[in-house]
């Protein structure tokens, strides 16, 4: 009975002890916080790999001492929810903002340039059809489709789609520098839906396309009957 007495006090003592130092370090921790010594980062709750995007049930924040904080490490999760990362990130690890790709941030990833609900989709272009090669990455083109049609055995020109985004000229997705020599590329990446890329496909397999550059100044759209080759005699 008395050995029983003994450990149920032991035990007793132990949880006070216990209790006491968690009291103790919380107490101290919340002393060092107020003192303005500890900051709340933003950390990943498990790894994360490259090209990921950021969501809200992957990261936390997390006090840690102010003297261990980098410049540029992110310190709300708003800067980092919706943002896409450039490297592997750890958990409890501080995100470092150059780790993530900015918004607009898309050089030398076209994934990054493509905008939401669109495709990447490439068509082949001569130095006639792709505009002499003048095209750059960010410019606007309507795209022109001549065909045979079978049905009325004649030509026809159709304005296939209007008013899209090109993503790349070649392998390049940023603009040429001023001064730079145009060099005549044989294919161009354009932004498309998902609705739009069947029919410039077909277009670009079965017939010719060609496209016309845009003013960034226009977003008009225009409704224009197929042209045949009766519409060319007067």
């Amino acid at each position: 009975m008395r050995n029983k007495l003994i450990l149920i006090l032991a035990i007793l003592f132990g949880l006070a002890a216990a209790f006491g130092v968690f009291k103790y370090l919380d107490g101290l921790k919340k002393s060092y916080r107020s003192s303005g010594n500890f900051k709340q980062v933003v950390v990943p709750k498990q790894t994360i790999g490259p090209n990921t995007m950021l969501t809200a049930q992957m990261v936390k924040v997390k006090d840690i001492p102010v003297e261990m904080i980098q410049p540029g490490t992110a310190m709300d999760t708003k800067d980092v929810v919706g943002k896409v990362t450039r490297s592997d990130l750890y958990p409890e690890e501080p995100i470092l903002l150059s780790r993530l790709h900015q918004d607009k941030d898309s050089t030398g990833e076209l994934a990054l340039a493509i905008p939401t609900g669109q495709r990447a989709l490439t068509v082949e272009v001569d130095a006639v059809s792709g505009v002499a090669g003048m095209l750059k990455p960010g410019d606007h083109v309507d795209i022109l489709v001549t065909f045979d049609y079978e049905v009325e055995k004649t030509t026809l020109t159709s304005l296939l789609l209007q008013n899209i985004k090109v993503l790349a000229v070649g392998q390049s997705l940023v603009s040429a520098q001023k001064g730079d020599q145009k060099v005549n590329t044989q294919t161009v990446t354009l932004a498309v839906t998902p609705e739009q890329a069947p029919p410039l496909t077909l277009g670009s397999e079965r017939g010719k396309i060609r496209l016309m550059l845009r003013s960034p100044k226009d977003e008009g759209t225009a409704n224009l009957p197929s042209s045949r080759m009766q519409n060319l005699v007067r």
